[in-house]
């Protein structure tokens, strides 16, 4: 447990909703590009397995199958 009373892996988890929910901001007003940034951000920073998880709830909610 952390300081705060949370797992890493819950610690992680609500990184990935934060970074979601940022994502879909960009996504919602059309900016495909300031979303496209902010990701690529995500994933220098936040390593592959958190870009992947955000990419995952993006596509669950938009109903868009990912390519792999």
């Amino acid at each position: 447990m952390t300081a705060a009373g949370q797992t890493e892996q819950e610690q992680r988890a609500n990184r990935a909703l934060v970074h979601f929910h940022f994502a879909m901001a960009f996504l919602s007003v059309g900016d495909v590009a300031g979303a496209d940034d902010y990701l690529t951000d995500v994933r220098s920073r936040n390593g592959v397995e958190m870009y992947q998880s955000v990419m995952d709830m993006i596509a669950v909610h938009t109903h868009t199958p990912l390519e792999r």
